[in-house]
């Protein structure tokens, strides 16, 4: 069975970070190779990731935080000048893998396909309730995105928590527009692979946790990140910008409730 690449990004998490990792060594199935880039300020998180022994982690340290796309495609980059893959996984670190076959299975299940596909995967959330079946459904009219919490239905986007590509997708179509820093980068990617003929399938052979807490960051900055690469994607798919300030509105409105005003407002103005 062909060899995977994993690629985690770890930001002040190394407890998350740590967890994925073993869940990983502990799959039945181990030809893969685990990159795992560390965005995190300090080396803290660094020096402990470098003291975990195992001959298939390999882990880099940025300059910088990165972010997730630029991050992502650091680790390809690296991966890639390393050896050769069949497959990247990116996954986020703060999802939990129940099942010891999970690797085997969706591999599997990734080679019944042709090489023009990209593979996402069940999530649920840490109380036992569905989160998204592959990815999300974006809705034109109101420039909005939603979960996708339909098995029938394929999703609009895979999330970039858990999404598997075939390297010559890649090497044809480059991975994430480094335009982006945090949020919408996977909904943009699977917009531009989708104009291109690549096609969407969901393994659904069996399920992962998604904690949704991997990177700890403020609300009022994940706020900035998220309406700052809604105008980029806004800006890449062509949405006018009368939507773009009316879904800006409903975020930053939905945000008052958790923020104080003059906090929403200096975001605001930063966008």
């Amino acid at each position: 069975m062909n060899r995977t690449a994993i690629l985690i990004i770890n930001y002040n998490s190394f407890f998350h970070t740590h967890n994925i990792i073993n869940q990983l060594l502990l799959q039945t199935w181990q030809k893969f190779d685990i990159y795992v880039l560390d965005n995190s300020p300090t080396d803290c998180d660094y020096k402990k990731l470098l003291s975990l022994n195992s001959g298939n982690l390999k882990i880099i340290k940025s300059g910088e935080n990165l972010g997730f796309a630029r991050g992502n495609n650091l680790l390809h980059r690296t991966a890639i000048d390393s050896e050769y893959y069949d497959y990247f996984w990116i996954l986020n670190n703060d999802i939990v893998i129940n099942n010891i076959n999970y690797m085997h299975d969706m591999i599997s299940f990734a080679e019944n396909y042709s090489k023009d596909y990209i593979f996402g995967s069940v999530l649920y959330n840490s109380d036992g309730t569905l989160q998204a079946v592959g990815g999300g459904k974006y809705n034109k009219s109101l420039g909005k995105a939603d979960n996708n919490l339909d098995y029938s239905k394929d999703p609009d986007y895979i999330t970039g928590a858990s999404m598997l590509i075939p390297n010559k997708i890649i090497e044809e179509n480059g991975l994430f527009d480094s335009d982006f820093f945090m949020y919408w980068e996977d909904t943009e990617i699977s917009f531009r692979y989708r104009a291109r003929g690549i096609k969407f399938a969901i393994f659904k052979g069996d399920i992962l946790v998604h904690l949704e807490s991997g990177s700890a960051v403020s609300k009022d900055s994940a706020l900035g990140q998220y309406l700052s690469s809604y105008k980029q994607f806004c800006k890449k798919v062509g949405v006018s910008q009368g939507l773009f300030l009316f879904h800006m509105a409903l975020k930053a409105a939905k945000y008052a409730c958790q923020l104080k005003f003059n906090r929403v407002i200096m975001v605001l103005r930063s966008i």
